[in-house]
This record gives structure tokens, sequence and C-alpha cells, in this order.
């Protein structure tokens, strides 16, 4: 008999000091949630690495921090603000929608306080 060979692990994303913090909100699909929050998307951005966090989310854990980094693969980020994810923040707002009368989890939007710095 012939051998598959052995099978390919799969690798799991690092978890973040926050998230080892509190559990995900079982309601939300894993891939519309921040790593950081563990809630809904809110303004979800993309870092250079292709990792998603709420924009609030991520610039409030790079002012906790010395190097600017990825807090899932700790790949160092340019100064440049980050650009909305526009893909992942129309499927949050429709997973959102869809769930009205559910809690949505997410944090409340933070862009009115949120300054964008140039």
């Amino acid at each position: 008999p012939s051998s598959l060979g052995p099978i390919p692990s799969v690798q799991q994303e690092p978890v973040t000091s926050s998230a080892r913090e509190k559990p995900r909100d079982s309601t939300v699909p894993e891939d519309l949630s921040c790593s950081i929050c563990l809630s809904l998307f809110t303004d979800p951005v993309v870092l250079q690495c292709g990792h998603s966090f709420c924009q609030t989310c991520i610039h409030e854990d790079w002012e906790t921090n010395i190097i600017r980094e990825c807090s899932l693969c700790k790949q160092f980020i340019p100064e440049a603000d980050p650009p909305i994810n526009l893909n992942l923040k129309s499927l949050c707002e429709n997973y959102r929608g869809r769930s009205q009368g559910e809690p949505s989890g997410g944090h409340r939007n933070h862009t009115e306080t949120f300054q964008v710095r140039f």
C-alpha cells in the first residue's frame, strides 16, 4: 500500500494578550471579528501584512507599544495610516444589518473621538 505522506499541520494565528483576557463573541463569525476586541469589526483597516483590525483597536494598541507592528504576526508597520478594508467593512455592515434584532457585538463606533493624524 502507498503512503500519502505526512498530513500538513494547520497553522493558527497567534493569540494576542487581549484575546486571552476575554472570550470571543460566539455570535459573530471569526472571520468578521477583530482579534484585539474579539467583536464584529468597526471601521476595519488592513495592514501591509494582510491582517485586519478595527481602526480604533489597532491605533490604541500602537499607542501602548514602542514599536508599531501587527498585533498578530509582529511585522513592522510604517508610519502611514492603514487604509479602510472596504470589502470587510461592507461584509460586517451586512452581517450587522441581518442580525438587527440581536446584540450586534462590536464596540461603539469611535470615529467621532478618533482623530486621524496627518
